[in-house]
């Protein structure tokens, strides 16, 4: 049965080390010290699937404004917010995540899971390789884009389910690039 650590929230698991594998509190001490500022927390589940689905939503967007244009254009439309909706989301966690709206909002950041720094630009790209290349099937007219759409689909609700049972909230494609998304505490 999971425990949370009383500093960050952490899950932790019985047998672990009497210790919180994220901020370091260690049970039996007199009381959690308070954080300190800019410290990281593993997120709960409802932010970190928030963050996502705002995400979602704005390539979605996107993705239907060229669907709406698709008729004039010859699906070129189509293609185009395809392409740039894979360059979006390749993109997205440069520097943390700063570029994505999603995580921005919810205070989330990713960063390298075994230093809890920012992610070399390599792992960060490599943390969105599979959905990009959803979004890049996506693109193709149809029937092709269909497979796209599948992958996406498939994608989203393995995360989703890796996320709901992971303890520290990483997904497929946290764990192909040794990355984790972590939730900025405020200090006092």
């Amino acid at each position: 049965m999971a425990e949370r650590c009383p500093r960050c929230g952490a899950a932790t698991r019985a047998g672990e080390p009497p210790r919180c594998p994220v901020c370091g509190w260690q049970p039996g001490a007199s009381a959690p010290a308070p954080a300190a500022p800019g410290s990281l927390a593993v997120p709960a589940l409802g932010p970190r699937l928030a963050a996502g689905l705002v995400d979602l939503a704005l390539l979605a967007l996107l993705d239907g404004a060229a669907a709406v244009l698709d008729g004039i254009t010859l699906d070129l439309a189509g293609v185009a917010a395809g392409l740039a909706c894979a360059a979006l989301v390749l993109l997205r966690d440069l520097d943390g995540g700063r570029y994505s709206p999603g995580k921005r909002l919810f205070g989330l950041v990713v960063v390298d899971a075994a230093s809890g720094r920012k992610p070399a630009a390599g792992r960060a790209l490599a943390r969105n390789a599979p959905l990009a290349a959803g979004w890049l099937f996506a693109a193709l007219p149809d029937p092709f884009g269909w497979l796209g759409w599948i992958v996406l689909a498939l994608l989203g609700a393995l995360g989703t389910a890796m996320i709901a049972g992971e303890p520290s909230r990483r997904r497929l494609g946290d764990l192909l690039a040794e990355t984790a998304v972590r939730r900025r505490l405020r200090g006092s």
